[in-house]
């Protein structure tokens, strides 16, 4: 079956990004790569696992529970579009992958491309900032068909994702929902990424966004933001993150969408609209303004990409 090992980086308090959105549970996640020299890392950090003390492992041991069942109804709202997103990765025929998914919360992205994975001697590398997340990414991985000759190697790792501290060029694809809402640094977290992304690696994403410039959702997302960054452990409702994207992965190629998480349906911001019936009781109101796609890196990996 599959084997899942827990391991930690070296990490510190003042990068804990978690968040619970107004409204709506949501879980932000940190970001990491792995390999041997990952794992090294880990065990360099073990002393440091626990932060803060008891009050620390009780609000982070509360959050892991309220994301994983809070999620619910967000995750099925956003199946249509992971499914699409997912499926050329879980249908590549490559072999040997690394794949890295920053922020793995409760996993529920593994549904989407694990299976499809078997028997391609994948080398798969959960992170969170929450260790306390780890016993239910384990459980939703260990409920997966992973039937095959291989399956895929689970590590899970508590890391930062604006400054690993792993080796260059280490992952053939990095996967990131609900990631950059809440970091620090978006340019610095992606820049990250591209430091950790082989050439021509690909990086997933899914992500709220703000509203466009000048409509009532935005002014509402404006005003709003500065609670739900107190509120939300510093997550943005009103961040241009397809811009910032963009222009991370401006010497690659960037495909990417832009849609309306709405009860029963998706819509597009080029007007087509897709039914949804597995997110009729999601209500969107201020995170339904969404953006996915799949970013590929260009050949800059250690010059340019670190300026």
């Amino acid at each position: 079956g599959t084997r899942v090992v827990d391991v930690d980086v070296n990490v510190v308090a003042a990068n804990s990004r978690r968040s619970m959105l107004l409204g709506t549970g949501m879980g932000f996640m940190q970001c990491c790569c792995g390999n041997p020299a990952c794992a090294q890392l880990a065990r360099e950090g073990e002393n440091e696992r626990r932060r803060g003390g008891l009050l620390s492992q009780q609000y982070d041991k509360f959050q892991a529970a309220n994301l994983s069942e809070g999620m619910r109804e967000y995750e099925q709202s956003i199946a249509l579009m992971k499914r699409r997103l997912f499926g050329g990765l879980a249908g590549s025929e490559k072999e040997g992958l690394t794949i890295v998914e920053l922020g793995i919360g409760a996993a529920p992205n593994v549904q989407y491309y694990m299976s499809g994975r078997v028997g391609k001697g994948d080398v798969y590398i959960g992170v969170d900032f929450n260790p306390e997340m780890f016993a239910y990414a384990r459980r939703e991985i260990a409920n997966l068909d992973l039937r095959g000759e291989k399956t895929p190697e689970v590590s899970l790792i508590v890391a930062d994702v604006e400054n690993t501290g792993l080796p260059d060029s280490c992952a053939d694809a990095v996967i990131g929902t609900l990631l950059l809402c809440s970091v620090e640094d978006q340019s610095k977290a992606l820049k990250e990424i591209r430091r950790i992304l082989k050439p021509r690696g690909k990086y997933y994403f899914v992500e709220h966004v703000g509203a466009e410039p000048g409509s009532v959702l935005r002014v509402a997302q404006d005003v709003l933001n500065p609670l739900q960054m107190v509120l939300a452990g510093g997550c943005h409702l009103n961040r241009d993150t397809a811009s910032a994207i963009s222009e991370a992965f401006e010497d690659g190629d960037v495909i990417q969408y832009r849609y309306n998480l709405l009860p029963g349906k998706i819509s597009f911001s080029n007007g087509f609209e897709l039914e949804n019936p597995e997110g009729l009781n999601f209500s969107g109101g201020l995170i339904s303004p969404h953006i996915s796609g799949e970013a590929t890196a260009g050949d800059c990996i250690l010059t340019r990409c670190k300026n």
